[in-house]
C-alpha cells in the first residue's frame, strides 16, 4: 500500500488510487486489459527487465541510474520528500533530524537520499519494504521519522486514525514515470501519447484533485 497512489480498498478489496486510475486510462487508450500484479517496490525493476511485467506504475521516480537498465514514460507527477513524525515530535528541520532513528522504504529515492545525503547524519536508517509498518513504527515510537514522498506523508498526517504530522518538506523535485523495458519503443510511444492526451483533456488534473485535495 502506498496511498494515495496505490492502495487496496478495505471495503471492496479492489485496487484504487492515482496510479491505478492513470493506468486504467492508458489501458483504455491502448485498447488493452490490465492484469494487475501486486508486488513489493524493489522487485519491480528486475521484473520489468526480465519481461515478467510489461510495465510498472508505483510512484517510481525517474533517475539516471534506473534509466540505464530500464526505460520510462514521460513524467506524470513531480514530488518531493517529506518527514513524517509523531504529533509530539520536536523534529522541525534537518538539524533536528540529525542523530535520530529514521525509517525509509526499501529501494526508493527516500532511502537513497537519507543514505547519501551530505546534509543529514541520522543515528540509523532502517529500510522497510512495508510502508504501513514504517508508519506504525513512527506512530509507536520505534522510529523518530519516516522519510517518504510528500503525498504519502500528507495522506497519513491527515488520517485521524494516526497521531502523526508532517515535520517539513525536502525539495527533491522528483518526476514519476511508468517503468518500461528497454528496447520497446512502440510501447513507450503509445504510453507517452496516452499520458499526453490525459494531460491535454484534463483527466490527469481531475485524478490529482480527487486524490490529493
Amino acid at each position: 500500500p502506498y496511498p494515495p497512489f496505490e492502495n487496496i480498498n478495505a471495503t471492496t478489496d479492489k485496487l484504487e488510487g492515482i496510479d491505478i486510475e492513470i493506468m486504467e486510462y492508458i489501458a483504455a487508450k491502448l485498447n488493452v486489459t490490465i492484469v494487475w500484479k501486486k508486488m513489493e517496490f524493489d522487485p519491480l525493476f528486475p521484473a520489468v527487465q526480465s519481461g515478467q511485467l510489461d510495465c510498472a506504475i508505483s510512484s517510481i521516480t525517474i533517475t539516471a541510474e534506473r534509466d540505464e537498465v530500464n526505460d520510462f514514460s514521460i513524467p506524470y507527477y513531480v514530488a518531493n520528500q517529506a518527514v513524517l513524525v509523531s504529533d509530539d515530535s520536536t523534529i522541525t528541520d534537518l538539524d533536528s533530524l540529525n542523530g535520530t532513528d529514521v525509517v525509509t522504504q526499501t529501494g526508493t529515492t527516500g532511502q537513497y537520499w537519507v543514505d547519501n545525503s551530505t546534509n543529514l547524519s541520522p543515528h540509523a536508517n532502517t529500510p522497510l519494504s512495508d510502508v504501513p509498518a514504517a508508519v506504525l513504527g513512527v506512530e509507536n515510537g520505534l522510529y523518530d521519522a519516516f522519510v517518504v514522498d510528500t503525498p504519502v506523508a500528507n495522506k497519513y498526517a491527515n488520517d485521524t486514525n494516526y497521531h502523526l504530522k508532517g515535520a517539513f518538506v525536502i525539495y527533491t523535485l522528483e518526476s514519476y514515470g511508468i517503468l518500461l523495458p528497454q528496447d520497446e519503443p512502440e510501447l513507450q510511444a503509445a504510453i507517452n501519447a496516452a499520458i499526453t492526451d490525459m494531460i491535454a483533456d484534463g483527466t490527469l488534473d481531475q485524478i490529482m484533485v480527487k486524490w490529493l485535495i
